[in-house]
């Protein structure tokens, strides 16, 4: 003799409610793993945020380095003419130094120097 088994009302209520939530903790899962996602794009978002600040920090150093330059830039323009004309004076003393010499021999007079 077989039994049967029988099944009470509660019994497939139980296991009614019992798969909806599993259907409801699947989707909570689901919905856990999008925000954990959510959470690595904010992550990456504030991130890229730091790094345009950081370049706009870069950008204005490179500004003031641009200007330093062109300061350096002038001031060596400045040495080197003043060089230039350090070299064409000192040939100039040169030729009066010999030409004093000159005349003071000429003169009979006594070296200055």
């Amino acid at each position: 003799m077989r039994k049967t088994r029988v099944q009470n009302p509660q019994s497939n209520q139980i296991k009614k409610l019992s798969i909806k939530i599993d259907d409801v903790t699947q989707k909570i899962d689901r919905n856990q793993k999008a925000l954990d996602q959510l959470d690595g794009v904010g992550r990456i978002l504030r991130e890229n945020e730091q790094n345009l600040k950081d370049l706009g920090g870069l950008n204005n150093r490179l500004n003031t380095l641009d200007k330093i330059m062109v300061s350096v830039d002038k001031i060596a323009g400045s040495v080197q003419k003043y060089d230039q004309e350090q070299t064409l004076n000192s040939g100039k003393l040169s030729n009066h130094d010999d030409r004093l010499e000159k005349i003071e021999k000429h003169l009979n007079l006594p070296p200055t120097g």
